[in-house]
């Protein structure tokens, strides 16, 4: 079955499309994709040329959900990448293949320090260059790309 790029599809807990929607009919956590989604109804869905698991992108939603982490808007996947984006300005590379729920608690503590700092918090924390987090102020990267 095949979406058009207004259509979202409405999953249950285990990654089993429920049925098709407009975009912003409901105010529901939102995983944004650059890539085609592989389904079928009754069957769990799949990212097409990713070793993503959609189940892991459900579960960090239900997570950021039952824990009142407002500051996240939704997940997208961009280019094999998990990003975050939030209320902030700020935008998360998560680490799919680690703990991504650490990865969003950590962002916090991250973000309300920046802040209590008076740092700009207009960044992006990668979680994909090692052990430790590093924090790229868009400013930096603007001149990196024009370099």
């Amino acid at each position: 079955m095949m979406l058009d790029t207004h259509q979202g599809l409405i999953l249950d807990y285990e990654g089993i499309p429920l049925r098709t929607v407009e975009t912003g009919e409901y105010n529901l956590p939102m995983i944004k994709l650059d890539s085609e989604v592989s389904f079928r109804l009754g069957e769990m869905v799949s990212i097409k040329d990713s070793d993503i698991d959609v189940l892991s992108l459900i579960e960090l939603l239900y997570y950021v959900k039952i824990n009142g982490f407002d500051y996240v808007d939704y997940i997208s996947i961009s280019e094999g990448y998990v990003y975050v984006t939030t209320s902030y300005g700020t935008l998360i590379k998560l680490d799919y293949k680690s703990n991504m729920k650490y990865q969003i608690l950590f962002t916090r503590e991250i973000i309300s320090d920046r802040m209590n700092n008076n740092q700009d918090i207009l960044g992006l924390i990668d979680y994909t260059k090692g052990e430790n987090p590093v924090y790229i102020d868009f400013d930096d990267m603007e001149v990196k790309l024009e370099e």
